[in-house]
């Protein structure tokens, strides 16, 4: 599933292409998958007004047209993609923006669980939808103050859409590895210098990713992400990593760096 660091990525690449420019057509391929609008009115909407500006809320993307935003959220496998001259779409596209300079942009999701919507700004949507402080913009008060008393698991915790956004299975991961804390603890058991090195290490490891464009080739040599799959070995100490179901979701460790300890 797209998460911080990939739809930080989609920002860039929709930035780079829409800002400053107007929608010179587009297409719904899945006008099933529109929210907030009719086809024909988000297409009067778009066609022939210029994005102003994209901006990005935990896994929620968002690019001013006109007088309002369109939304897109990624589902477990969109993406946002740039396409060359004319031809077929890429497979699973649900809508294509051509901008004045050339550029078209497609957002595409093959399974479906994604959406594309029009909405008022992106601050009343966050609000109705119940999405926590954005990751990259929490400070050390704020993310103590979340993890407080909970009970749940830390990498449960960290996937918490409504905690903290923008953190799903893969980089709760990578940040838990970064701080030397096994998945299966409570967030009531880590002590004031754990909870610090936890909020380093979300801050470390997601920025990070967003410089190596969320591509497992580009990451830093001690980050655990290309190593995620069955006879890959630790970065850090060279052990063996161990993988199994955390919170109902699958999970990667290394026993020796991430001990049990307490809780």
């Amino acid at each position: 599933m797209p998460e911080l660091p990939d739809v930080a990525t989609f920002r860039l690449r929709m930035a780079r292409a829409a800002v400053g420019h107007a929608v010179t057509a587009m297409s719904l391929d899945r006008p099933e998958q529109l929210r907030g609008a009719t086809p024909r009115a988000f297409a009067d909407r778009v066609r022939g007004h210029a994005c102003t500006r994209t901006h990005r809320h935990g896994k929620y993307l968002f690019a001013a047209i006109g007088r309002g935003w369109v939304e897109l959220h990624f589902g477990m496998d969109g993406a946002l993609e740039m396409l060359g001259p004319p031809g077929a779409p890429p497979r699973g596209t649900v809508a294509r923006f051509r901008f004045a300079e050339g550029d078209t942009l497609a957002f595409t999701h093959p399974r479906r669980l994604g959406h594309i919507a029009w909405i008022a700004d992106p601050d009343t949507r966050v609000a109705e939808t119940g999405l926590g402080p954005n990751a990259l913009g929490l400070d050390r008060t704020t993310f103590t103050d979340r993890l407080a008393d909970r009970r749940a698991g830390i990498k449960a915790s960290r996937m918490d859409q409504a905690n903290i956004a923008g953190v799903g299975n893969i980089y709760s991961d990578e940040i838990l590895f970064h701080a030397g804390l096994h998945p299966k603890r409570t967030a009531d058991t880590l002590d004031p210098d754990e909870t610090q090195c936890l909020f380093a290490a979300l801050q470390e490891a997601l920025q990070g990713a967003v410089r190596a464009r969320a591509d497992p080739r580009n990451m830093p040599p001690d980050f655990l992400l290309p190593h995620r799959t069955a006879g890959e070995h630790c970065p850090s100490c060279g052990g063996a990593l161990q993988h199994g179901t955390v919170a109902g979701r699958s999970a990667w460790w290394c026993p020796p760096c991430q001990p049990r300890g307490r809780g």
